[in-house]
């Protein structure tokens, strides 16, 4: 039998609840449920309140606890599984904007779309405006490589918001990540050796280079590295893109074993999107 109240339509029986000021609400439970999560969300501590209610609105609260948590849950990976698909779009995206079809791919400093994209890559990634000619000076070019401004800028317009630590150098970010997993900050970047986790699409690998020694304990601001976004998976390697690399945004094969862990020498960080597990209401 099905009852209406309030315009609700619910085939369950009426229940009722107590609301927060002590009235009694009676009628469906979608409609009675909507004063329960008004009475967790603005009481707080229902373990304390909920003591003074009869046993069957006990088991309203926490089954609607149990509903909210859960929500929260899907939420929060749909929020991960969208970032990461916007993230492996971009920047395939971008590497397309640097090899036109059928054309030579574009060079940082000797073709006026790559320098403009760099240009781009600086501003939106990290908010450095740099001018055309310093972009066509080598000299300047050796002196500040992009890639982390493209990473960056990739994460930035995927919508990464204040989960990432936008920054010229990918030791940077790469330290926040692997800060952010070991104190469980509720940024969603987390830093994790490459024997602990399974590479995933759109997550971010860091390597050492220039003889820098950067390693997970010990990367730091101002060590010389290099990161990479992972945009396909296959059985013994996956194609990572990254940027400055040969002058341009371009795509390489790093090796992963059996079980899809990363081997490909040097790299020390794998940076992957975790959704943070809500507190139970």
């Amino acid at each position: 039998m099905a009852f209406r109240h309030h315009g609700f339509i619910c085939t369950s029986r009426p229940v009722c609840f107590t609301t927060r000021d002590g009235h009694r609400v009676c009628g469906p439970r979608d409609y009675v449920e909507m004063h329960v999560r008004d009475r967790i969300l603005s009481d707080g501590d229902p373990d304390s309140w909920a003591r003074t209610l009869d046993p069957f609105e006990r088991q309203l609260v926490e089954e609607t606890r149990d509903a909210m948590w859960h929500e929260a849950m899907r939420s929060a990976h749909a929020q991960v599984a969208n970032l990461r698909r916007e993230i492996v779009r971009i920047a395939r995206e971008e590497y397309d904007n640097w090899h036109p079809t059928g054309q030579q791919g574009l060079h940082e400093r000797r073709d006026a779309e790559g320098r403009r994209l760099v240009q781009l890559y600086w501003q939106r990634g990290v908010g450095r405006t740099v001018s055309d000619a310093s972009l066509s000076s080598a000299t300047w070019q050796d002196s500040n490589p992009w890639s982390s401004a493209f990473v960056s800028y990739v994460v930035r317009e995927a919508g990464g918001g204040n989960h990432f630590q936008y920054a010229w150098g990918h030791a940077v970010y790469a330290r926040a990540a692997i800060d952010a997993r070991e104190h469980d900050s509720p940024r969603i970047f987390r830093g994790y050796r490459p024997h602990e986790r399974v590479l995933q699409l759109g997550d971010i690998v860091v390597k050492a280079r220039a003889g820098s020694g950067a390693t997970y304990t010990t990367v730091r601001r101002g060590m010389k590295t290099h990161g990479d976004i992972v945009t396909e998976i296959h059985a013994d390697h996956v194609v990572a893109i990254g940027g400055n690399v040969n002058q341009n945004v371009d795509s390489k094969n790093l090796s992963i074993d059996a079980t899809g862990h990363l081997t490909a020498a040097g790299y020390f960080v794998v940076i992957q999107l975790d959704p943070v597990v809500p507190a139970r209401l």
